[in-house]
């Protein structure tokens, strides 16, 4: 079990490193323009979080630190694509109630809120959950090896 939760990990983390090329890589941003390739990628970080939550939780051998930070990379990963569709309906509800000022305001605040979660808040959390991560199987590394 200890396995499979390392692939899903290492393999979120590929998809997380993707999605980064994909976004800040001209080259490869220009060449996948107008692809499903995008979308199709953050779906997968979604379901690979999805599914590491779900092995972390089942496997009783993962405890403290390690659990904390893999279920910190695996929530954020999940909570990215969480607040970006929230972050979405917030928007269109505002558009839609935009004549009732005070739902309106209401609204745009929480697509606001949303979106700075989604942009700043999950990538952030993803990132402290993968390193703390790679440092504790780097030490526990270190400690088989007796350096």
């Amino acid at each position: 079990m200890k396995k499979t939760v390392d692939i899903i990990f290492w393999g979120l983390v590929g998809v997380f490193v993707f999605i980064v090329v994909q976004m800040f890589v001209p080259v490869v941003r220009n060449a996948l323009k107008g692809s499903e390739i995008f979308l199709l990628s953050f779906a997968v970080f979604f379901l690979l979080g999805v599914w590491l939550l779900f092995q972390v939780r089942k496997d009783e051998l993962i405890q403290g630190k390690r659990k904390l930070f893999l279920i910190l990379a695996g929530g954020s990963s999940v909570g990215l694509l969480v607040f970006v569709v929230l972050h979405n309906l917030f928007y269109a509800l505002g558009v839609y109630f935009e004549n009732v000022e005070v739902m309106r305001y209401l609204l745009e605040a929480l697509s606001v809120v949303s979106f700075i979660l989604a942009i700043v808040g999950g990538p952030l959390a993803f990132l402290v959950g993968v390193i703390g991560t790679i440092v504790l199987m780097v030490r526990r590394l270190g400690e088989l090896m007796n350096i």
